[in-house]
């Protein structure tokens, strides 16, 4: 776009700015513009780099004459190589600057840093490139500070603050260079008009010239009527305004503005008639063609002729958006340097602080005057060896970074641990300007995370080892065992006795005994041992180092010493004992935590033993164990499936053929096996939860069938066996008045409740004070398989049981066997010493039958009178059974007759 020509008046607006008093017109020409300004300019031949022209500020500033500036070489002023020019005009095209920056030398030998405003013209058919050059000096000063130190945020933000005040100066220069241009060239143009050919000629060429250094100007210049009508405008102007020149020619500028308001101000204030000439910088909203807005640094002012009549308004604008944002940048990034948290510290290559913020003076106890200038080993703290630091430093010169845990001293004397981290600032030739260090005291939280340590790997009470940290060292020492190609025990402990001392004497003196157990245990064990706590009263000790599986056998014994000496606790002698279970390593399963189940089943059979002994695992006993739990595991889901059923034997009056009664006897129906007798799988569960769990199954069936059969008149006695360790249940006699109320047309006087005479009754009076409650239900019990076991006139004596059952083997070789028929004689004579029935089980064939009659035994069951059967083949098979003839013409012997059964009384 080439400017349109104007009327001579602007002449007078040149000569203004200018500061030319005389306003003769032929007088005026570029050479007047260019030798009067007082911007720094320069015209050089771009192929020798000699100095074509050079203007009076020129001179002022290098500090040459005229003649000799005019007489160098850039080359002599410019103090940079070819090669760092060659990279100054890449970083510009770069970053897309307009300018360069360079270090020109002055007549006095001093340098300063520029800023290099270039643009190619043409004159007298002569390529040139016109320079404008203004002191950058203290910018450069402050982009070096930068470079050294990035991280100086909050100096770097004041330093640019300060800096606009310096640059504004410089704008105004360039703008009113720009300005000064426009109108030279308005100027220019109105002398066309009055010059001879000649001088057309040359005003033509200074035209073009002037429209090419205004074009290349990157700040907007807009020239308005006095009613702020837009005139003309440069290349800039459409470019930052987005219009073409024809889409703004002659309409308002306040289609430029984003807030109106702005408009009307500065119209009051710089662009009305009577305003008077501004040099100022001020900043404005402008908006764009497609509505974006930017923020405008703009040089305004209105424009009079000699006389003092307004000719219009001028304004030179830049685009400062960037700047803003920048500078908005650098305050938010000077803010976090200041406020953050962490300490920041800045230092030079060698290591001396440049910088430094205020969590750093929160955490070191050292201000920043302290600190400046120091070196950074002032907060050294000596714990930490030469070889730390050599490490650390070879890891940063490698890596520009290194990170990690330091002890370092406060201003006070006590030394802190904190985090740190470090990293290299780097020049764009990769040399190293400062470092900076990021650090946060981690003293407390690491006290923290050792408290929390301790209380998750430590027990609570004791202060031993818990199971976490048990898990840890038993891996461990796995793994010691297999480096030495040695042994390692584990010692599962559990104290006897205890829960009995807890019960008695509170808690509190139960944890004072867990503490001195523990402390004793501590005591005896070896450097290398460890003794952890489970929980309760049990504990686990881990033996290593051991030659063989015997060596450990003392230690064992001083185990079991040291606890079972007496505890004075609270003017009280306690005292306790310890089974012990014991696991080896290597193994079998080398797994820890089958150790420790393995240790853990030794030690209840320990237990089982004597207590106060140790036991050590056997693996043929644990396949066997594992064996058993899988056949309880499924003997529970067979019980929750409904698979077990209850078949009857039928009990008879040998010579009348009379059903008395009947034993409910459980059978498994395997969906596999089919038909298990109890034998295949009872033994299983002996001493299991499941023995009480199915017992309690075996009395609610028989209860139900006891309730049918009542329903269709067979009025008749149903047994079943309960075990001993059922009997002994606490809850045994509370949950039979349960089962019994829930089947109220069950008479109990026809419930009976068989003990098997050789199960192990532990508390004999507790059993007799359950066995009596029960009775007073209207429960009857009778005690099986009577002479078998050692304890049949104790049981006799103290159970209230109304009937004994012969032993079938006693039965089976009474024709036989004279000792047998011996027991048998005996044990009527006891049953009518106490006035009990009797019942002789196994009878198999007539001739036992008769010589049980004989004897004075009428009730007796077995194979020979009828095998156990459904529940639903009884009634019929009682009413179509018959007695052999012999039982029925067999009479009772007078010297064995028991005493009389008491459902026939």
């Amino acid at each position: 776009m080439s400017l349109n020509k104007k009327p001579f008046t602007y002449i007078a607006i040149l000569l203004l700015i200018l500061g030319i008093t005389t306003p003769t017109y032929a007088e005026i020409s570029f050479n007047d513009a260019f030798t009067r300004h007082n911007a720094v300019m320069l015209l050089i031949d771009p192929m020798s780099g000699e100095i074509i022209d050079a203007n009076q500020a020129a001179s002022q500033f290098y500090g040459y004459p005229l003649n000799t500036l005019r007489s160098m070489v850039i080359q002599e002023i410019n103090t940079l190589t070819k090669e760092q020019v060659a990279n100054e005009r890449k970083l510009a095209q770069k970053e897309g600057r307009n300018y360069f920056i360079f270090r020109h030398k002055s007549a006095d030998g001093s340098i300063r840093t520029v800023e290099v405003h270039s643009t190619p013209i043409t004159s007298n058919n002569q390529k040139l490139l016109f320079s404008i050059i203004t002191d950058a000096s203290a910018a450069s000063g402050r982009n070096q500070g930068l470079w050294q130190y990035q991280e100086k945020l909050e100096e770097m933000v004041a330093i640019q603050t300060s800096e606009l005040s310096s640059k504004s100066q410089q704008v105004i220069y360039i703008m009113g260079l720009s300005i000064t241009l426009l109108l030279a060239l308005l100027f220019l143009l109105a002398v066309v008009n009055k010059r001879n050919i000649a001088l057309r000629q040359k005003a033509e060429e200074q035209e073009v010239t002037l429209n090419t250094i205004l074009n290349n100007i990157t700040d907007a210049i807009i020239y308005t009527d006095c009613n702020r009508n837009i005139i003309t405008a440069n290349k800039s102007a459409e470019s930052i305004f987005g219009y073409k020149y024809q889409e703004f020619k002659g309409e308002s500028a306040a289609i430029l503005y984003a807030d109106i308001a702005d408009f009307i101000y500065q119209g009051k204030l710089r662009f009305s008639l009577d305003a008077s000439p501004k040099t100022d910088l001020y900043e404005v909203t402008y908006k764009r063609h497609d509505g974006d807005t930017f923020v405008g640094e703009t040089l305004g002012s209105v424009i009079k002729n000699s006389a003092g009549d307004a000719l219009g308004f001028i304004g030179v604008i830049r685009d400062i958006t960037d700047r803003k944002t920048t500078e908005e940048g650098l305050r938010q990034a000077a803010s976090v340097f200041q406020n953050a948290s962490e300490g920041i510290i800045i230092t030079s290559p060698t290591g001396t602080i440049l910088d430094v913020n205020a969590a750093y003076t929160a955490i070191t106890g050292y201000s920043r005057e302290e600190t400046l200038g120091q070196s950074s080993k002032m907060l050294k703290s000596g714990l930490q060896a030469d070889a730390f630091y050599e490490t650390m430093w070879k890891r940063l010169l490698s890596s520009g970074h290194w990170e990690g845990e330091i002890y370092n001293r406060h201003k006070n004397g006590h030394t802190y641990l904190e985090q740190l981290s470090i990293n290299a600032v780097q020049d764009d030739q990769g040399q190293t300007k400062c470092y900076i260090g990021l650090f946060y005291d981690i003293t407390l939280q690491k006290e923290h995370e050792k408290q929390l340590h301790h209380i998750a790997h430590f027990d609570a009470l004791t202060e031993l080892p818990n199971r976490l940290l048990l898990a840890d060292r038993l891996q461990q020492g796995i793994l010691h065992a297999d480096r030495q190609m040695d042994s390692l025990a584990v010692v599962y402990i559990d104290l006897d006795g205890f829960k009995a001392i807890n019960d008695q004497y509170g808690h509190d003196v139960g944890d004072k005994l867990l503490v001195e157990v523990a402390q004793r245990m501590k005591q005896v064990l070896r450097e290398g041992d460890t003794i952890a706590r489970l929980g309760g009263d049990e504990f686990v000790a881990i033996f290593t180092d051991l030659a063989d599986t015997e060596s450990c056998i003392p230690l064992l014994n001083r185990i079991l010493q040291t606890i079972s000496a007496g505890v004075k606790i609270d003017n009280s002698l306690l005292h306790v004992t310890a089974s012990l279970g014991v696991a080896f390593y290597p193994t079998e399963d080398p797994e820890p935590d089958k150790l420790l189940r393995q240790a853990d089943q030794a030690m209840y059979q320990a237990k089982l033993k004597s207590k106060n002994c140790y036991h050590i695992f056997d693996p043929v006993h644990d396949r066997s164990l594992k064996g058993r739990h899988e056949r309880i595991e499924r003997l529970q889901q067979a019980l929750a499936d409904n698979e077990f059923i209850l078949y009857y034997q039928p009990k008879v009056h040998l010579r009348t053929g009379e059903l008395i009664g009947v034993e409910a006897l459980i059978r498994w129906l395997h969906p596999e096996k089919g038909l298990l007798p109890p034998a295949a799988f009872l033994p299983d569960i002996d001493n299991h939860d499941l023995d009480i769990e199915l017992g309690q199954w075996v009395i609610t069936s028989a209860l139900k069938q006891l309730s049918a059969w009542q329903s269709i008149g067979l009025n008749i006695r149903v047994s079943v066996n309960i075990s001993a360790q059922q009997l002994q249940d606490s809850r045994f006699s509370k949950q039979l008045h349960q089962l019994l109320t829930a089947h109220p047309t069950a008479n109990p006087a026809n419930f009976e409740l068989e003990i098997l005479e050789s199960s192990a009754l532990q508390d004999l009076q507790q059993v007799s004070k359950t066995m009596k409650i029960c009775s007073q239900m209207g429960v009857k019990f009778a005690l099986d398989d009577f002479g078998t076991g050692y304890s049949s006139l104790t049981y006799l004596k103290y159970l209230p049981v109304e009937v004994l059952k012969i032993d079938r083997t006693f039965v089976n070789g009474m024709l036989s066997n004279s000792e047998d028929m011996a027991i048998i004689k005996a044990v009527l004579g006891l049953a009518k010493a106490f006035q009990r029935d009797i019942v002789a089980e196994g009878v198999e064939t007539p001739e036992q039958g008769v010589s049980l009659l004989q004897l004075g035994c009428e009730i007796a069951q077995g194979y020979g009178i009828a095998r156990p059967m459904p529940a639903t083949e009884i009634h019929s098979w009682s009413k179509n059974w018959q007695p052999p003839a012999v039982w029925v013409n067999s009479s009772t012997g007078a010297e064995g007759k028991a005493a009389p059964h008491k459902t026939l009384t």
